[in-house]
Parts: C-alpha cells; structure tokens; sequence
C-alpha cells in the first residue's frame, strides 16, 4: 500500500511539474515573441513617426488622410515604445491584415485580435482574428488575468488594455476609444 502511495504521489509532483513546465515555457514564448517584435518595430519614437510619415509607402497611407491624422495624433510613446493609440479609428478603416502592417511599424502586432469590429475580407483577416491562443473577448489570453481583492478578473500590469489609455507611467486610465501597451 505504501508503495502505491508514493507513486501516486510521484506521478502527481511529474505532472504538476510537467504543468509548470508548459506554463513557464508558454510564457518565455510569449516574452520571447514580444521582445522580438518591438525589436523589429522601425517605430519606437516620435522622431521615427514623422520619417515614417514621408514614406509613400508606409502601412500607414492605407488609412483615409483624416483617419491617418487621427491615429497619429492619438499616439503617445515612452522610452519603451508606443504607450498607447486610439484603435477606432484602424478599426474603422481597415482589414485586420491591414491593422497588422500598421501595428507591425511599432511592434504591436499581438494587438490585432483585439479589434473585434474590423472587417474580414481575405483567409488572413479570418487568421489574424482566430489564433489559437485568442481565448478571450478582450484578445487576451487568460493568463493575462489576474484577481481583484473582490475575485473579480482584472488585467495584469503587463498587458495591454483595450478601453484604456497610458495617461502616466506604468498607469492606464479609461477610454473608449484606445488601448494601453505592456510598454506603459
């Protein structure tokens, strides 16, 4: 009978272990992911933004020019990136293909399932929108929650919020219209 006991016991601390594992390489992946990204981003500034801006070519003149001034004029940055931008307004205007070339410039294309409202014209606009790991309304995983005092969900401080603004250091404040960044 003791025997069987520390096998059940064995088997649970392998399987907890095994759980851990998952977990804690599912999350270097994602770290992983968002650090390449904003190391690819070719936006990281303001001063960057105006040059992006001369470019004929930019992801950004798939908007409207009224559209296009009100994302760029929506946009704040830290030392860290992009803090935070009104999402509306790409949502309004383009595919989510689309959204990802323009989020894509500063590093933010995990951002894209997020924008329920966009509309689904090509396989990849359906892609972009299901991934696997989209497994909320909001475009975060679960994992990106965590518990108020009152059990109630609340995001974690390194996720981005959609409905929220970067308003100060590491501080997001409602908005209807915009998302917050890890990068706040």
């Amino acid at each position: 009978m003791k025997i069987i006991k520390n096998i059940a016991i064995i088997t649970l601390v392998s399987s907890l272990a095994s759980l851990f594992t998952y977990s804690s390489a599912n999350e270097t992946s994602t770290n992983y992911e968002r650090a390449l990204a904003q190391s690819l981003a070719t936006v990281k500034s303001e001063i960057q933004l105006v040059e992006e801006l001369k470019d004929s070519s930019s992801p950004l003149n798939l908007m409207s020019n009224d559209a296009k001034h009100e994302f760029v004029n929506s946009i704040s940055f830290s030392e860290k990136g992009i803090t935070s931008f009104n999402y509306k307004v790409l949502e309004s205007e383009l595919t989510p293909t689309e959204i990802y070339r323009v989020l894509s410039l500063f590093g933010m294309q995990r951002l894209v399932p997020m924008f329920k409202d966009a509309r689904i014209v090509t396989e990849s606009d359906y892609l972009l929108m299901n991934r696997p790991e989209n497994t909320s309304n909001s475009g975060l995983s679960k994992s990106e929650f965590g518990t108020s005092d009152f059990g109630a969900e609340k995001p974690v401080l390194d996720a981005d919020h959609k409905g929220y603004r970067c308003s100060a250091r590491a501080t997001c404040s409602r908005s209807m219209s915009e998302i917050c960044t890890s990068n706040c």
